[in-house]
């Protein structure tokens, strides 16, 4: 069985946080474009796409 006695060592302390990220506002301005050109990306590729298999179906289909 075992005995669960007290350790002869003081516990550690726990390591410290990790600062959290922040951004600069040239980084901030520069993520709020990406985010903005992956929104148009979402309404215009679908069109994109479908433009691109009617070429396809136009190019070998009756």
């Amino acid at each position: 069985m075992f005995l669960d006695v007290p350790s002869q060592w003081p516990p550690q302390d726990p390591p410290p946080e990790p600062p959290k990220a922040r951004f600069s506002p040239k980084e901030e301005k520069f993520l709020l474009w990406v985010v903005a050109l992956n929104v148009l990306g979402l309404f215009i590729a679908p069109v994109g796409g479908f433009t691109i298999l009617n070429a396809v179906r136009a190019l070998f289909g009756p």
